[in-house]
């Protein structure tokens, strides 16, 4: 079961680093779709209709920044899985590209506050004085996401653990 599953993540990660460069492509041609998304996802009481095309190009580049770090996750994460569907489970890869995954995954995760701020401050930059907007918020997605890292690190840890107990066990043999 660990091989299927393992081969299925594999395919899932290969998949997500070839999709994610072409939607952030996609939404730069298409920055209508970019204004959609961003009004059903930000709360911000703007006027959305007053964001110029530069600012939504900000946004973009932005958002590219901030989705690069999960994209470089995404890609340390893919190692280990096809390792793991090889049925190579402790070894010193897999913890260090694991342990890289969750350094990614915590970084984005305590960047989403800063993130969102900046794209609260650009998308409000052209409103008078007295309606432009820092939003800094922290909710229970965040707070899970650094639990999932830190768990992660943990995992890479006992990993390595293992690897070392196996190389002492042929020590012996």
């Amino acid at each position: 079961m660990t091989k299927q599953l393992s081969t299925i993540i594999y395919w899932a990660c290969l998949i997500a680093l070839l999709l994610l460069p072409i939607g952030a492509c996609y939404l730069l041609f298409q920055l209508p779709i970019l204004s959609q998304l961003a009004q059903q996802n930000l709360n911000l009481p703007i006027s959305w209709e007053s964001v110029s095309r530069e600012q939504w190009i900000v946004v973009w580049a932005l958002g590219v920044a901030y989705a690069s770090i999960g994209w470089l996750g995404i890609y340390f994460l893919r190692i280990p899985f096809t390792n793991f569907a090889r049925g190579e489970l402790f070894t010193y890869r897999n913890t260090k590209n694991l342990r890289s995954f969750a350094k990614c995954l915590l970084a984005q995760t305590l960047l989403t506050p800063i993130f969102h701020a900046c794209l609260s401050v650009v998308l409000s930059w052209n409103h008078p004085a007295g309606q432009k907007i820092l939003s800094i918020t922290m909710g229970s997605n965040e707070l899970r996401s650094i639990s999932l890292a830190l768990i992660i690190w943990v995992v890479s840890d006992i990993l390595l653990a293992g690897e070392q107990l196996k190389l002492e066990n042929q020590q012996f043999i």
